[in-house]
């Protein structure tokens, strides 16, 4: 067994434990009774340097690191000395960290946290409606076209990272001034939906259009849009870490805003800036609504720190490997998720 694996083993007993005592309904209970955590973005994002402090007593690799007798003594000293975010590891066999550091942090200082933990059950997640999103998981439904069909091994459900859906939470509250509101049509996914579209589906239509289309080439087109359905912890499909989603905006009645495309119209009709450049004689009221509700869309998702995809106008995450290639960030923040219903 290696150091990882015993790390991850040690977490799921104790998230067992936790659950015994607490579980996952009542811990959402006190959830939705908490005032939102803050934003550590809007300092990330401004000029100058940004520094993360950290509450590390020790790692797996460097041994004891510090004596830290009092977590929020030390947090009150970051916070002085102008952190713009502090991190806390609440992993205890291998970290020495607790809920409790982060507790004592948190009542100690205003700053904005980041917990810093092995992400291995749903107790670490949450279903979208359940957190006051509105939403419906367009593979599990019939009227999804141009399937038409429910897509084999598809869940109703709409599991995302507690961390993601709290910003989308935050998205949906600046869309509300405007009367709108976001629609969720995907967000963790199921591997089986993903081999059937990147192996059956995708290749089959873009075959259909373009029969001479093979190999190499075949196989870059299909991943324009549909990720290879990976298992590997070193690089899981976005949708396979629950820190991706897509969606729309829609007015608070039901009535979805013109983006100019289907979800999923998977053609160059669905790039993020497909009516950034057209000719303006050839340029429709159509396509100018599809083009300012396309940068609305954008921007409130990116104020909160998301990245888009730019080949999918619906597509956005926080925390996979896309957000931290898009974002320029040197690492992701979560890898494969787990999910009760299949495990």
């Amino acid at each position: 067994m290696s150091v990882l694996d015993d790390i991850v083993a040690g977490v799921r007993e104790d998230l067992a434990e936790r659950e015994r005592h607490t579980p996952i309904e009542r811990l959402r209970e006190r959830a939705g009774l908490r005032p939102p955590p803050r934003d550590p973005m809007p300092a990330f994002r401004a000029p100058g340097v940004s520094v993360i402090a950290e509450v590390k007593r020790q790692s797996p690799s460097k041994g004891h690191l510090a004596e830290i007798g009092d977590p929020a003594e030390l947090a009150r000293a970051y916070a002085a000395g102008g952190a713009a975010a502090i991190s806390v590891l609440t992993e205890a066999r291998r970290f020495g960290g607790s809920l409790g550091d982060l507790r004592a942090v948190r009542a100690a200082v205003d700053t904005p946290l980041l917990r810093k933990d092995f992400m291995v059950s749903s107790y670490q997640l949450v279903e979208a409606r359940e957190a006051g999103l509105q939403g419906e998981n367009f593979y599990a439904c019939h009227r999804n076209p141009p399937y038409w069909q429910p897509i084999e091994g598809a869940t109703e459900k709409l599991w995302l990272r507690k961390s993601v859906a709290e910003k989308l939470m935050r998205v949906n509250e600046r869309a509300g001034t405007a009367g709108l509101e976001l629609f969720l049509f995907d967000a963790w996914r199921p591997r089986a939906v993903q081999v059937y579209f990147h192996d059956v589906w995708m290749p089959r239509e873009l075959k259909r259009r373009n029969p001479a289309l093979q190999g190499a080439a075949l196989t870059e087109e299909v991943e324009r849009y549909w990720a290879a359905p990976s298992d590997s912890a070193e690089s899981p499909a976005p949708h396979a870490t629950a820190a991706a989603v897509d969606l729309t905006l829609r007015w608070k009645d039901g009535e979805a805003l013109w983006m100019g495309s289907l979800f999923d119209d998977v053609t160059e009709l669905a790039h993020r800036d497909r009516f950034e450049n057209l000719d303006a004689n050839n340029f429709s009221f159509s396509d100018g609504e599809a083009r300012s509700n396309r940068r609305l869309l954008h921007w409130l998702m990116a104020e909160q720190g998301f990245a888009g995809h730019p080949d999918e106008w619906w597509h956005f995450s926080w925390g996979d490997q896309m957000w931290a290639a898009l974002s320029g960030e040197t690492c992701a923040h979560y890898g494969l998720a787990t999910i009760p219903e299949v495990a």
